[in-house]
């Protein structure tokens, strides 16, 4: 979805319209003016929504009869208690950043000098675009382990009124397919999903989130086939998803578009598990799971290149992407040499993802030993086909030992599930 930029104006809105035009004309961002008269004595519903639909916000601060509207600086108040101060833009028409209120400090300022009698409006409105536009690429961007990390906070997000923005929703409802598989929570969110209301740009993103979590919900996370109607069903999501319009952030775009590739192939591979698949059907769907894995490792370096602060995200993606990959080449080509070569650069992505977790999330350690497990699993796994004997023996104790570590946690749980079942048997 493109972004919404609210404009907030007082007793100047030619200038505001001025710049909505320009806005419109660009088409990178869509403009919101801010309703109502400037004669109102109060801020109406219809003010405060158009704010809680809108990532951004520009204030065209301008003195009216010695002072500043105070129907701006309360939606200049109402603004910045909303949105990240970085982004919300205050154009000072004529007046000096020094002039601001100390609350009102944390937004960028800009001082604009404008005379009515001198200067063209198009040209003014033309510079404000043109500074506001500049400072956006100084957003900061969505760290989206941060999310991943904090299942909890997904869950009270999503079962909130949800007032925040578009924007803020899609990150939260695509970090939460990655959050609930960790934490084993697949159905709780799947009903969190069914239950949730979003307007009608978002209603294509949760129909595939939804189907992303079905895949791992019908197939008993991964250990039984997708039946032919499930995948079907499945399959057509994902190809509606692929041809969407592209219309969020480019960075959420492309998070959606890796999450899809990721996830039609995973579907394709679990379907392929099915013995009474003809060969004709069985040989596209082959070809399709290795075009989508293909496809989306193209996306994750782009993603990469764009998005370097999200580390873990990449390491993530590329661990699942690879992991997927090598047994689609072993399983379905019979390529051996392929699957030593995507399996080895599975096994150094979940282990630099387990790594680099670590550091930045230290009192984690429940997702932590989540991602150790995947990496000791992977390592395991390649240990099978090492040919240097040393390196193999090495990998090998240090995968026993932490085998072991977790049997014994594991005999613990058990041991209280295995009372409750005694009991259970009592009934």
């Amino acid at each position: 979805m493109i972004e919404n930029v609210f404009i907030a104006w007082s007793g100047n809105k030619e200038l505001a319209d001025e710049l909505a035009k320009i806005f419109n004309a660009n088409g990178d961002m869509k403009p919101v003016v801010g309703g109502g008269l400037p004669v109102d004595t109060f801020i109406g519903a219809q003010v405060l929504d158009q704010i809680n639909r809108c990532n951004w916000a520009i204030l065209l601060v301008e003195d009216k009869n010695g002072a500043v509207s105070p129907n701006l600086m309360f939606e200049w108040g109402y603004i910045m208690a909303r949105q990240s101060a970085k982004n919300v833009h205050a154009f000072l028409i004529n007046k000096s950043p020094r002039d601001l209120p100390s609350d009102l400090l944390g937004s960028w300022a800009t001082k604009i000098d404008f005379d009515r009698n001198k200067d063209d409006l198009t040209d003014v409105a033309k510079s404000i675009y043109d500074i506001f536009k500049e400072n956006t690429k100084h957003k900061k961007s969505r760290i989206y382990f941060d999310l991943i990390s904090n299942w909890k906070n997904v869950y009270v997000y999503l079962t909130d009124d949800l007032p925040d923005t578009n924007q803020e929703i899609c990150e939260y409802i695509l970090s939460g397919c990655l959050a609930a598989y960790y934490y084993h929570d697949n159905r709780v969110f799947r009903h969190l999903l069914s239950g949730l209301t979003v307007s009608e740009e978002l209603n294509s993103m949760l129909l595939f989130a939804k189907a992303y979590v079905d895949v791992f919900l019908n197939s008993d996370n991964m250990t039984k086939p997708l039946t032919h109607e499930e995948f079907f069903k499945l399959m057509h999501i994902f190809d509606s998803t692929i041809n969407r319009k592209h219309n969020l952030s480019e960075e959420l775009d492309l998070f959606l578009d890796i999450l899809c590739y990721d996830v039609y192939g995973l579907a394709c591979s679990l379907y392929l598990r099915n013995t009474d698949i003809d060969n004709t059907i069985r040989s596209h769907c082959s070809q399709k799971a290795k075009d989508c894995y293909e496809k989306d490792i193209q996306l994750i370096e782009a993603f990469e290149e764009k998005s370097p602060a999200n580390i873990c995200l990449v390491a993530l993606l590329k661990s699942y992407i690879y992991n997927d990959m090598c047994h689609l080449c072993r399983d379905s080509f019979s390529d051996m040499d392929s699957f030593l070569r995507y399996l080895a650069i599975a096994v150094d992505e979940r282990k630099k993802l387990w790594q680099t977790f670590m550091a930045h999330y230290p009192s984690n350690t429940y997702l932590a030993t989540k991602l150790e497990q995947e990496y000791m699993i992977a390592l395991s796994e390649q240990c099978r086909y090492m040919e240097d004997s040393f390196m193999k023996t090495m990998y090998k104790t240090t995968i026993i030992a932490k085998y072991q570590e977790w049997e014994k946690e594991l005999f613990y749980t058990s041991s209280l599930t295995n009372r409750i079942k005694k009991n259970i048997d009592l009934f």
